[in-house]
């Protein structure tokens, strides 16, 4: 039996946090930043199929032309809302978890961090966009996916794996106020539930 790529790339994502966290000596912080890095990735890739599926639209005289463009923009602006409440409730978090936090030092830590001698800014986010290139490329152009489906039906999955970071966010901000609970139990959390929903959302896919 052929394993789907989508699922090895799935293993991906979460193989990359945890050995991070336990082999290469990342923090909570630094397995934020590379799901922050990710999510504006997809961000980017997201808003490059609405432009291709509103240029198809364009080309073909296809109707809704409007309707479409006007869903992009709601949709977009719903997801970058949700990230960036994401991303401050991450920012209040931290501090309960890791004494002493500094943003600033923790961005520059994790970017300059060294791998066999290479920084891993210059390998890690060339690698998170080459990736997502590439799957734009290979599950989204080539299958010309972007002449099957409407702007809606592409936002739609992404707008409730953003909803269920926000609800995972709120309630990680509410537990730390009564409990101290190790680094390893987030990091954990939020591999679990990212590649739990991304599987739910495969299956639905198929």
């Amino acid at each position: 039996m052929k394993l789907n790529p989508k699922y090895i790339q799935l293993i991906g994502d979460g193989a990359i946090p945890i050995l991070g966290f336990f082999f290469w000596n990342w923090n909570l912080y630094f397995i934020l930043l590379f799901y922050f890095l990710d999510m504006f990735t997809k961000e980017i890739i997201l808003h490059a199929k609405s432009k291709k599926i509103t240029n198809y639209k364009a080309e073909n005289q296809l109707e809704n032309l409007i309707n479409e463009k006007k869903s992009w923009m709601k949709f977009g602006f719903l997801s970058i809302l949700i990230l960036s409440f994401s991303i401050l409730i991450s920012q209040i978090i931290v501090p309960f978890v890791q004494p002493n936090f500094n943003a600033s030092k923790q961005v520059v830590a994790f970017l300059t961090y060294k791998e066999m001698g290479i920084e891993q800014g210059f390998v890690l986010i060339p690698l998170i966009a080459f990736m997502g290139f590439f799957q734009y490329k290979m599950e989204f152009i080539q299958p010309a996916v972007f002449a099957k489906i409407n702007v809606s039906q592409l936002w739609q999955p992404h707008i409730s794996s953003m909803i269920v970071l926000l609800a995972f966010s709120a309630l990680s901000l509410g537990i730390v106020q009564f409990v101290q609970l190790p680094e390893w139990f987030f990091v954990i959390g939020i591999v679990v539930i990212s590649s739990f929903y991304q599987i739910i959302t495969l299956k639905k896919s198929m």
